[in-house]
C-alpha cells in the first residue's frame, strides 16, 4: 500500500499592486508539495477597457473554473474537466471588455502546456517543452448584466479554444496524464521505448457558463480535447490515431446566511464571531 500523508496543496504568499492606475503586477510563489515554483509572475497594462495587455506567466484564458481563484471555489478541488484544461503558461495576451462590458474577449500566444499542467511541470522548470506555440481564444458574454430584469443579470456563458500543431518523441511525448480529485493518476499514455507521442494537431474546446440569482449560484462546463498521436512499434511499423477526451461538471450552491452568490466568493454579511456573527454558510 502507498503512503497516506497529509498534503499541502497550496501555500502561496503573493505580492501584487498597481502603478500609475494603469499597470498591475503580481508575483506569487508556491511552496506546496515539497518544492518551490512560481505560480504567477506577470504585468498587466490596462490601456482602456477594450485593450488590456498581459505579459509573463499567468492562467491561459480557457477553463471557467480554472480562471476562478482557488479562494472562490465551492469545493476543495477543482472539477474533472480541469484535467483537460491548460493551467498557467508563459506568453502574452490581449483582451478586454466590449459592448459596454457585456462581452469579454482574450487572445493569447503561449509556449504551450500539456492538459491540466503549468509551464513549471516541464522538467520542473518554466521552460518551453517544444518549438511550437499554442494559440488560445476565449469569448464570454453577460448579455443581460445591465438588464432591467433581475432574473437575467447573473447569466454568463462563453466558449474557448486552444490550438497547436506539434510533434513529440518517445522521450519527450508532449502528452499528459490525468488525476483524480485525490491526486492519483487515473489515465496515462503508453511510455517506454514504444511510447505514444503527440504527432499533429491538438484542439481543445470548452463550453462554459454560470448563473447567479440572489443566494443561488450555478456553474457548468464541458471540455473536449482532440489529440493526434503516433506510436512507433519498430523501424518499419507505426500506428497513428486521433484520440478524443471529454469531461463535464455542474456545480451549484446556496448561501444559507443570505449573501449574494457570484463568480467571486462574497464577504460574509456578518463576520464570524463579531457581534454574534455566524460568518457565511453555503450549501453546495
Amino acid at each position: 500500500a502507498g503512503a497516506d500523508p497529509f498534503l499541502l496543496r497550496r501555500v502561496r504568499p503573493s505580492l501584487e499592486g498597481t502603478l500609475g492606475d494603469i499597470y498591475d503586477f503580481k508575483f506569487a510563489p508556491d511552496f506546496a508539495g515539497g518544492k518551490t515554483v512560481i505560480q504567477d509572475a506577470y504585468v498587466t497594462a490596462r490601456f482602456k477597457p477594450s485593450l488590456v495587455l498581459t505579459v509573463g506567466k499567468f492562467k491561459t484564458p480557457f477553463g471557467l473554473e480554472r480562471l476562478q481563484s482557488s479562494s472562490d471555489m465551492r469545493f476543495v478541488e477543482r472539477g474533472l474537466p480541469n484535467n483537460l484544461v491548460p493551467n498557467r503558461d508563459i506568453g502574452l495576451q490581449v483582451g478586454g471588455d466590449l459592448l459596454g462590458g457585456t462581452l469579454n474577449y482574450a487572445l493569447a500566444y503561449m509556449n504551450g502546456v500539456n492538459d491540466g499542467s503549468s509551464s513549471d511541470s516541464n522538467s520542473s522548470a518554466d521552460v518551453d517543452n517544444n518549438d511550437d506555440k499554442d494559440l488560445a481564444l476565449r469569448l464570454f458574454a453577460q448579455p443581460f448584466r445591465k438588464s432591467g430584469t433581475p432574473a437575467l443579470r447573473g447569466l454568463g456563458f462563453g466558449v474557448a479554444a486552444t490550438w497547436v500543431d506539434s510533434t513529440g518523441t518517445t522521450s519527450r511525448t508532449l502528452l499528459p496524464s490525468y488525476k483524480s480529485p485525490g491526486q492519483q493518476n487515473i489515465f496515462g499514455y503508453r511510455t517506454g521505448s514504444t511510447a505514444s507521442f503527440a504527432d499533429g494537431e491538438r484542439l481543445r474546446l470548452a463550453y462554459q457558463g454560470y448563473y447567479h440569482r440572489g443566494s443561488f449560484g450555478l456553474l457548468g462546463e464541458y471540455v473536449t480535447v482532440r489529440q493526434d498521436v503516433t506510436r512507433v512499434l519498430s523501424s518499419t511499423q507505426s500506428r497513428h490515431g486521433q484520440l478524443d477526451h471529454a469531461a463535464w461538471q455542474l456545480s451549484g450552491g446556496y448561501f444559507l446566511t443570505g449573501e449574494d452568490s457570484g463568480f467571486k466568493a462574497p464577504a460574509p454579511a456578518r463576520a464570524f464571531g463579531k457581534d454574534g456573527g455566524r460568518g457565511a454558510v453555503e450549501l453546495v
